[in-house]
């Protein structure tokens, strides 16, 4: 049943990408590629809760919600920003129809790798009956929710700062510095892998088999991808690029982590 599950839920996440491809390529658009990306996220939940395992108690439905939450503030917020201004990181890879459709693949990748703990956690639920399901929340669930929520909370004020920042016409050319980007250079990404981290560590609370560990692999490959491949390297390079030169960046950037904030 699982590897049945398994198999739906990929066919899901892949078919929305590659069925918004073709139409993104033709159009020489990226800027519905975040918005597909909530979609994604909210599809599998969806699906998932509806028709594979129906969650049941607070233990079921408290990381679904936390995650349909994560899934509608990120994705208005960046659907807004990409059609607004779009997505300099697709500039070139667009007009090539094997890099675009890679990305487009890799964002449906991204949305399993993001939810597999948690689908996992309600699979086995599901298969211990509802009387498991109902127990009361354990130790390692209250620390992986309040872990979430302390990721959500920062990744949240993060982005909506930096949208005010660059909303003042006189910072066109100027970068952030203040407020949590004063702490980190990449607050928002820190918060991002804080929340999951956190729902991955709940999830974990159900995990009855061995093999069930190995939706973990999920959230730590896209961890993995921030920090090494599309994530902080890329936006590490343009900030360079853009203001490399300027001493002030640069005793910004000697003084500021790159991910996890210093208070002191």
């Amino acid at each position: 049943a699982m590897g049945n599950a398994v198999i739906k839920l990929t066919g899901l996440s892949m078919g929305i990408q590659w069925a918004c491809f073709p139409v993104a390529y033709y159009l020489g658009t990226e800027k519905f590629y975040d918005i597909a990306g909530a979609v994604t996220h909210l599809a599998l939940l969806g699906f998932a809760t509806k028709r594979l395992f129906p969650p049941v108690g607070l233990r079921g439905w408290a990381p679904v919600c936390m995650a349909g939450l994560w899934t509608l503030r990120l994705g208005c917020f960046l659907g807004y920003r990409g059609l607004r201004s779009g997505d300099r990181r697709f500039n070139r890879i667009k007009t090539q129809p094997g890099a675009f459709l890679a990305a487009w693949t890799m964002q449906g990748a991204w949305a399993l790798g993001n939810l597999a703990p948690t689908l996992t956690a309600l699979a086995c639920m599901s298969a211990a009956g509802a009387a498991a399901a109902r127990r009361p929340v354990c130790l390692r669930e209250q620390l992986g929710w309040a872990l979430f929520c302390f990721g959500l909370t920062i990744e949240a004020v993060a982005d909506w700062q930096k949208l005010a920042f660059r909303s003042d016409p006189d910072n066109a050319r100027r970068f952030i510095s203040s407020g949590l980007w004063a702490c980190s250079r990449h607050p928002n990404y820190f918060g991002e892998l804080c929340l999951w981290a956190g729902l991955a560590i709940a999830a974990s609370a159900s995990f009855s088999r061995p093999l069930h560990w190995a939706s973990l692999a999920g959230p730590v490959l896209n961890s993995c991808l921030v920090l090494f491949v599309s994530g902080l390297p890329l936006l590490e390079a343009a900030a360079r690029k853009r203001w490399g030169s300027d001493p002030a960046y640069q005793e910004y950037e000697s003084r500021t982590p790159l991910l996890v904030p210093r208070l002191f």
